[in-house]
């Protein structure tokens, strides 16, 4: 019996330049494709708040689309893409925050990240993507797969201070890193088995840094 895949009918959207108000963004003109898989973080939109130019803020319906790393919103009934994603402080999503980082030579970093916890430094970033594959045919033990957006591996890093970003390899490298109650945070980690591929558990491992250093 042959392998039937499901798949979702999106709008892939292109963007066009044209003035807008906010922050000079491009509007998404859609043009219809089917994939299997999603290039957003949540298919949906949002109700979120963009914090930009140090003391603006406005309130709009968001989502993030990993693939081509910048957030859309919706205005008028239109969906709109910001192109001007370095003017954002942070946008708020729900229970999520994200921060825009410019390129840097000192680290790969760069785009929008997650922060875990944006008012408390050191901090875990949370860098997600999705990755796009073209439709593979069959081959003598498999079955052929149709284009699809599929969720690449998270990339998580230390954040000391705006300036001061690290790739965390490892828990251990992260303790090093805190270069503080290294033995304590060993033990906790462990004992809690903190794992350095997901974001809240090194953001555990970080609340308990700040608990030792108060």
């Amino acid at each position: 019996m042959p392998l039937l895949y499901l798949t979702f009918f999106y709008s892939s959207a292109q963007t066009i330049n044209c003035n807008n108000e906010l922050f000079g963004g491009g509007l998404k003109s859609p043009d219809i494709e089917y994939f299997e898989g999603s290039r957003y973080l949540y298919d949906d939109f949002k109700m979120g708040k963009v914090y930009y130019n140090d003391s603006k803020m406005i309130q709009l319906p968001l989502r993030l689309n990993l693939h081509n790393d910048e957030f859309e919103f919706i205005k008028n009934d239109s969906i709109y893409a910001f192109a001007m994603a370095g003017n954002i402080d942070r946008v708020v999503l729900e229970d999520e925050v994200f921060i825009y980082l410019e390129e840097n030579e000192m680290t790969d970093l760069s785009g929008f990240v997650k922060v875990w916890t944006p008012e408390l430094y050191p901090t875990i970033l949370t860098k997600m993507k999705k990755d796009f594959f073209k439709k593979s045919t069959g081959r003598a033990f498999g079955f052929p797969k149709p284009d699809r957006f599929v969720r690449g591996t998270d990339k998580h890093y230390l954040m000391m201070s705006n300036t001061e970003i690290s790739r965390i390899i490892s828990a251990k490298d992260l303790i090093e890193n805190l270069d503080q109650h290294s033995s304590e945070l060993l033990e906790f980690a462990r004992e809690e088995k903190i794992s350095k591929g997901k974001g809240d558990e090194l953001t555990k491992l970080l609340s308990h840094y700040h608990k030792l250093e108060n």
